[in-house]
């Protein structure tokens, strides 16, 4: 053990020596190669301290079926949590069809990352391409000089899924942050596995971009009520409403509270 935690610390010296090198040739000033390395000292421990998967390697005997099981019961917190989840199960009696769906999503789906302090999760005006659910630290999210604080964990810009989505806000993090990433072409064809699962994933779009519609105020941070989508029906508002995406500094009305 003394020896692994040597090592390890003579590669964090070594890596950090080649930084300050780095900074040297490419003349960059004091102020910043100092908020540089700071930044990076502290990426680096937070992503020191995560024990990723590839780093067990006992798990690489599992049998195919256990890593499917360990894979779901992972994720499975935040999947109960997705709209296409919520609204077509009762808690915790998920239907065939919502389960598969959960499990495809669990092992094929999704990937864990670790931010480091005021990483950028996410800029204004560039397209969304995957929906966050936070599992610790907190986050910052600010619209046209506003902020909101997010400590709670809930799916955000889970709207990509359904739609195409241009980021309106900035999202950064506050301290080191676990997040779980849905990648939104990814979640498209792993619903559309099965036709059951392409007919409930059809029917929850339409539902979802409904639900979005009635609003007034969107920003990153929306989330379709579960009420709405469960009891509207599907196909409610083709062709009747054009989507529109709204702008608001007013966020605490669209902040979702628990």
């Amino acid at each position: 053990m003394t020896t692994q935690l040597n090592r390890a610390a003579e590669n964090k010296k070594n890596q950090f020596r080649q930084l300050r090198k780095y900074l040297i040739q490419n003349r960059i000033d004091d102020e910043l190669g100092l908020r540089i390395t700071g930044f990076l000292e502290n990426a680096f421990d937070v992503r020191q301290a995560a024990v990723l998967e590839s780093q067990v390697e006992l798990l690489g005997f599992l049998s195919k079926p256990l890593t499917a099981e360990l894979q779901y019961a992972k994720y499975e917190r935040c999947l109960k949590e997705l709209i296409i989840v919520k609204q077509h199960s009762k808690p915790d009696a998920y239907d065939f069809t919502t389960l598969q769906i959960m499990k495809n999503l669990a092992n094929d789906g999704l990937t864990h990352r670790t931010f480091a302090p005021a990483d950028t999760v996410f800029e204004a005006e560039t397209m969304a391409s995957h929906a966050y659910f936070m599992t610790a630290g907190s986050l910052k999210y600010v619209l046209h000089g506003e902020e909101a604080k997010l400590s709670e964990s809930w799916w955000l810009v889970e709207m990509c899924m359904w739609i195409h989505w241009t980021h309106l806000g900035e999202m950064k993090t506050e301290d080191a942050t676990g997040m779980v990433l849905l990648e939104a072409d990814r979640f498209s064809s792993l619903v559309r596995v099965s036709p059951n699962g392409q007919a409930t994933g059809r029917a929850v779009a339409l539902q979802v971009v409904d639900a979005m519609n009635m609003m007034e105020v969107l920003t990153d941070l929306w989330q379709c009520p579960v009420q709405y989508v469960s009891e509207s029906s599907p196909g409610h508002s083709e062709g009747r409403r054009f989507f529109r995406k709204l702008l608001s500094a007013d966020l605490a009305a669209v902040v979702p509270t628990k």
